[in-house]
């Protein structure tokens, strides 16, 4: 019986490209999976920790923590070895010698089973599918056998044994420990009600839609990270030397000496970055080589695995797709080394620095009140004892000191233009002050004294439907050019304002069946435009400019409220406050799953209005009607995080630091405060607007990722209310 030349191929490149240990150069014996998804035979692993101490792996030098039992409590890689047997046991098929029945042990085999794997005869295949335990049983023509395509569809179908009970076969997967299990495991070490099971073809296709959109976001990965390695390589650091030396060649010769000088500290930088270069380079290397890994064995899963293959590494394959997604893949080509002062006679090639007199210098800008937590800018103007804005040759120290007795030294920028500034954020209540010394001179003033206090800062709009006026407004959300999008609800449209909040643009949607009643928005990466809308039961997407781009979840969503887009998945979460569930969809609009339904771990939601979610992906909702808490959860809806008892919880925001921040509203008094909680849930503070009555808060956004400033949309006065808190 001879191979074909397809099937040769075939196997000629599993026997290459997967089932040889890069150890040892032959094919597996007893494979043990790492961390880092990389497969090597366990004497091999054996050898190398007796050799080297401790094992970091061979092929990317990644850590791999042993236990006691070293080596062999390592897991089994379930689909190695059953590609190991199988190529074996087509190796000698495909060898051209005539096999015997393995069941009559006299006529030429004809059939295999799959799931038996046993070569029969014609007689014996026919036995074999009346016989009532195993009719059911795949079973392959011989000559199919030298087909690749129906060799690939073998191998999937393969069966495995357990390693704790030789004589069973897998067929459940236990969801508690996430491993394959046979059906004695299932009565022994997997029983219920402590263990969840279920059937391995369940699970996998399940697993393989998780893996499927896991290999897109390593692909994803790859590319950029392949991108920027490139872009670094390509970086031509002679252009900064270039640039130096044409306009060096423009000056007198009165700044000669100036212009060397700019040239041999251009070098010197220079050679200081393409040392950083080179380690920049060497890092994206080993990213990309460890993303591509990952992404070639999760691709040889889906193309080749069984279910209990799939599924036999999905803890490892899920931690090691986790932790490669988080590598920084982010690149900046640096700027110019040198800066050219044009209107500066005396220094065309640079800056020159000048000795200042204390006496001279003041502080600009000073406040007298800071909000709690805010940053506030400090300026400080450096003269010469002419008066003469001056670059200082000295160094400028400055230390802000607390109420509480804390002191904080701070970092001054030179602005290059006579002044120099910081930033300082004091979060300290009472009575702060900051010293500004220069060669341990006090700057004439210092120390300066001055205030903290949280709270509300001013308010913007009132009632109306002109520009920058707003009638019932509700959620509130940032771009990532810090612009604030406001569904202003009653109004029917979504206005848009700059950092500075002034009006911008309006997106308005006239054409559709009911009123567009927009009750939150959310904004994807490419400024994407994604709106609920309560007046028509879907969600709206659109460009920025206003443009339509498509509506879904009309068929599930029954008053629309809150929308977040997940900062890893992408996916869009919707709170289907009449359904008392949150529908996951993707971008597209393509239904995933519905959270809140009772069983399987998951939150159960009543009336879910708000829903936020944090750098890590934990998302977290608030329910309109309930007394209670916020809740945290992960994509499947399992609970995992559940505040402490507040009243009645409604908008939400999360900080870049991880602190929450819930407004409170009373369906009964129309009075509402902000809680700021931590991550654990816990309560830190609660900050009362003294100064209003009867407010509805019913959306909140932090104005961006550093300071405690917040927008809060009010629903009873018609108006946004910026905070610090």
């Amino acid at each position: 019986m001879a191979v074909s030349s397809d099937l040769d191929q075939f196997l000629n490149k599993i026997d290459d490209d997967y089932v040889a240990c890069s150890i040892c150069l032959e094919r597996y014996t007893k494979p043990k999976i790492l961390p880092c998804l990389h497969t090597f035979c366990e004497r091999c692993l054996c050898g190398w920790v007796e050799k080297h101490g401790d094992l970091n792996c061979p092929a990317c030098k990644t850590p791999c923590e042993l236990q006691d039992g070293g080596v062999s409590e390592l897991k089994d890689n379930f689909y190695m070895t059953s590609l190991v047997d199988l190529v074996i046991e087509r190796r000698k098929l495909a060898s051209g010698q005539d096999r015997v029945c393995e069941l009559c042990e006299d006529k030429e085999v004809s059939h295999f089973c799959t799931e038996c794997c046993q070569y029969l005869c014609v007689n014996c295949e026919r036995m074999h599918g009346k016989i009532k335990a195993t009719r059911s049983h795949k079973v392959r023509l011989i000559s199919d056998l030298n087909e690749p395509e129906v060799e690939r569809q073998s191998i999937a179908e393969h069966d495995v044994n357990c390693p704790t009970h030789p004589e069973s076969k897998v067929q459940f997967y236990c969801d508690t420990c996430q491993v394959p299990v046979c059906i004695a495991c299932t009565v022994v070490d997997h029983r219920v009600p402590e263990h969840a099971h279920r059937y391995l073809s369940v699970a996998a296709d399940e697993y393989a839609v998780q893996l499927k959109d896991t290999v897109t976001k390593l692909k994803l990965k790859e590319d950029c990270i392949d991108t920027n390695m490139t872009a670094v390589k390509n970086s031509l650091f002679d252009q900064e030397k270039e640039k130096v030396n044409r306009k060096a060649e423009e000056l007198v010769q009165s700044v000669r000496n100036e212009q060397q000088w700019l040239v041999n500290e251009l070098h010197n930088g220079r050679d200081a970055r393409i040392k950083e270069t080179d380690i920049l380079i060497e890092e994206f290397e080993f990213n990309h080589t460890s993303v591509n890994s990952a992404r070639n064995y999760a691709e040889t899963l889906l193309n080749h695995a069984s279910p209990v293959q799939l599924l036999s590494t999905r803890p490892e394959v899920t931690r090691r797709t986790d932790e490669l997604l988080k590598i920084s893949d982010k690149w900046e080509e640096p700027v110019d080394g040198v800066e050219f002062d044009e209107a500066a006679s005396d220094a065309n090639l640079g800056r020159i620095k000048a000795d200042a007199c204390v006496k001279k210098c003041s502080i600009e800008n000073f406040p007298k009140t800071v909000w709690k937590g805010d940053n506030t800018c400090l300026i400080v103007h450096t003269r010469d004892a002419r008066g003469n804005d001056v670059i200082p040759r000295q160094k400028l120290n400055g230390t802000l000191n607390k109420p509480n007795g804390e002191v904080v030294h701070l970092k001054f920028s030179n602005n290059y233009n006579g002044t120099l500034s910081t930033i300082f954020r004091a979060d300290v209540e009472g009575k702060n002050s900051i010293t500004v010394t220069i060669d341990g001179q006090a700057v004439p003033g210092s120390p300066f004294a001055f205030s903290t206090r949280t709270g509300p800062v001013r308010t913007i709009g009132n009632w109306g439907n002109g520009k920058g006026e707003f009638n019932r407004p509700s959620g509130i959300v940032r771009d990532s050019r810090d612009n604030i999008a406001v569904a202003d609800t009653d109004n029917n449209r979504v206005q848009i304002f700059n950092e500075a909040l002034v009006f911008k643009d309006v997106l308005t949607f006239p054409k559709f069946k009911n009123p567009f009643k927009p009750r939150d928005v959310a904004i994807s990466d490419d400024n994407t435009y994604f709106m609920t809308d309560s007046g028509n039961n879907q969600v709206v997407v659109s460009k920025q400019g206003g443009q339509l781009i498509r509506c879904f979840g009309q068929g599930e969503l029954k008053d629309p409220r809150g929308i977040a887009i997940h900062p890893i998945d992408g996916n869009v979460y919707v709170c289907s406050h009449g359904s008392g569930a949150v529908e996951v969809y993707t971008q597209d609009g393509e239904l995933l799953r519905t959270l809140g339904t009772p069983g399987r771990g998951q939150v159960v939601f009543k009336s879910p209005h708000s829903i936020a979610s944090d750098s890590k992906g934990t998302l977290f909702v608030t329910n309109s009607v309930e007394v209670g808490h916020v809740y945290g959860f992960d994509t499947l809806g399992k609970l995992t995080m559940k505040s402490e008892k507040l009243e009645y919880p409604g908008c939400i925001a999360i900080h870049s630091d991880g602190c929450i921040l819930v407004c409170n509203n009373s369906l009964f008094s129309w009075d509402s405060c902000l809680y700021k909680l931590n991550k654990q849930g816990k309560i830190l503070s609660r900050i009362d607007a003294k100064e209003y009555v009867s407010m509805y808060y019913s959306g909140i956004v932090f104005t961006d990722d550093i300071t405690s400033r917040v927008l809060i949309t009010d629903r009873v006065y018609h108006c946004l209310r910026v905070y610090v808190v």
